[in-house]
Formats: structure tokens, C-alpha cells, sequence
């Protein structure tokens, strides 16, 4: 299967054949919905990805303040 980036582009390549009969306003709505449904796509198959990074540096920011926190501890 393809990945979400490479699946709108060839639905585009696809479609060409169509929009060339197709109203110009008619082709650049089509043009937007398959555009905007990659996007859509794109982000819902990376969400995981994304929230993984997002853990492992909350993890690293709290390992940071809490080895800062000791330190300041110390000092008093």
C-alpha cells in the first residue's frame, strides 16, 4: 500500500484524464478535496509518531528539572 503522501498525488495523476473533461471550478474543487483528504490522511498516520516524540521529550524535560531541582537543593 502506498503512504499516505504518495496516495493523493497518484489519485491526482489518476484523475487527470477526468478533470481535463471536467469544468476548470469543477477540477480545482476536486483538486482541493483530494488535496485536503491527504492532509487529513497524512496527519491521522503519523499521530503515533508524533506522540512518541512528544513522550520522549517530556521524559527528557522532566529527567532535566528534576536533576535541576536536586542541584538547587543542594545549594541551600
Amino acid at each position: 500500500m502506498a503512504t499516505p503522501a504518495v496516495a493523493p498525488a497518484l489519485l491526482l495523476v489518476a484523475l487527470l484524464p477526468v478533470a481535463a473533461a471536467m469544468p476548470a471550478l469543477v477540477a480545482l474543487a476536486v483538486l482541493a478535496v483530494v488535496t485536503v483528504t491527504g492532509v487529513i490522511l497524512g496527519n491521522v498516520h503519523a499521530r503515533p509518531q508524533r506522540q512518541a516524540i512528544r513522550d520522549i521529550r517530556l521524559a527528557e524535560q522532566q529527567s532535566l528539572e528534576s536533576t535541576e531541582t536536586d542541584w538547587r537543593r543542594r545549594q541551600d
